[in-house]
């Protein structure tokens, strides 16, 4: 599989968690903690975590690169095209995750990942890999190639700041749930696709750690 790079989107305001959910505890670390340990574990390298500018972060895996978000409050597109940008040369495929997926699978990461790939050589012209699951299109748990940095921070400066409107305009290869499971490993480590579960609030946070246990 061609090199990928993790990057993971930790500066969101979290004003209905009541606190930053990057540093909220999770399983004897934190969710952006345990999002690059994911990433790392998917085997990708380097893993970028993109924070506010100033925003303190938790303790981070060895290894995981911090870049700071330089336009405050634009949302996850000013944040994506950060990511990519610090990413640059060194992969041609990023994937792409927002810090609120705690039950994040490796096996999925990976299937997304093999996914842009394989559209690359079939079309070159691929520009993004995204999962829709549960009928909603899994914007920031999604593979993109990095190369779209640039075209990202045009339409930010062009004003557009929906992140589905910005992905709109690449050429994009939806990935179904089907898709997702037909891959043993998948089926396997997340039969569920509970890789899927974002935590927006403390109610979204007790049920994942259920979840979790289980």
């Amino acid at each position: 599989m061609a090199s990928a790079a993790g990057v993971v989107l930790a500066g969101g305001r979290s004003l209905r968690m009541g606190s930053d959910k990057a540093a909220v505890p999770w399983g004897g670390t934190t969710l952006v903690g345990r999002t690059c340990e994911v990433l790392a574990a998917a085997g990708l390298d380097p893993v970028v975590v993109v924070s506010a500018a100033g925003q303190p972060l938790p303790g981070l895996p060895s290894g995981v690169e911090v870049c700071e978000d330089p336009q405050p409050d634009l949302g996850p597109v000013a944040a994506l095209a950060s990511g990519l940008l610090a990413v640059g040369n060194r992969a041609p495929i990023s994937y792409v995750v927002a810090t609120d997926l705690p039950l994040l699978d490796a096996a999925v990461v990976r299937r997304t990942v093999a996914e842009l790939v394989a559209e690359l050589v079939a079309d070159p012209g691929c520009e993004v890999v995204v999962p829709m699951v549960a009928d909603h299109p899994q914007l920031l748990a999604a593979a993109y190639r990095t190369a779209l940095a640039a075209p990202v921070a045009e339409a930010l400066a062009a004003g557009e700041q929906r992140l589905r409107a910005v992905v709109g305009a690449f050429a994009v290869r939806w990935l179904s749930e089907d898709q997702l499971l037909d891959d043993p490993i998948v089926r396997s480590a997340d039969p569920l696709l509970t890789s899927y579960t974002n935590v927006n609030d403390p109610g979204d946070l007790a049920r994942a750690r259920d979840a979790y246990r289980d």
